[in-house]
């Protein structure tokens, strides 16, 4: 992620980004680094802290006045899943199926914590697959 820093821009990340790696980087380029919310609505749930997220680097990209302004067009689109994102999937079979990206330890976890609240009744079988060339 640190690759993507450009000379006097803006860099948002995520809480899982190693600060100590990507400030450094920040200042050498004179690039803003805009921290994630400490206050996130519900931590656990991916959604919520994609859309506080969210909201947080569109609000520093806009600013808040336009913000506001523009909130009916951009509240509606904060809240929008993308693809494989617990998408629910029911087939012909009747059997229910969850795709989901995610991609590494602290996202497989939100992901359980999210399954274990919303399915908690419901036996859940698990199908994992990974790339032999992405670091783990």
């Amino acid at each position: 992620k640190a690759g993507i820093i450009k000379e006097g821009g803006k860099l948002c990340v995520g809480r899982n980004v190693p600060l100590s790696v990507v400030e450094p980087l920040c200042r050498h380029k004179n690039a803003t680094l805009l921290k994630p919310p400490s206050a996130l609505t519900d931590p656990s749930n991916f959604d919520t802290v994609n859309t506080d997220l969210s909201r947080y680097i569109v609000e520093n990209l806009l600013g808040k006045d336009t913000m506001n302004t523009m909130k009916d067009l951009i509240e509606p689109a904060l809240h929008k899943r993308p693809p494989c994102r617990l998408q629910h999937v029911r087939l012909d079979s009747g059997l229910d199926v969850i795709l989901d990206v995610a991609h590494n330890p602290p996202a497989f976890e939100v992901l359980f914590e999210t399954l274990n609240k919303e399915y908690s009744k419901r036996r859940i079988r698990v199908v994992v697959a990974l790339s032999g060339l992405k670091d783990a």
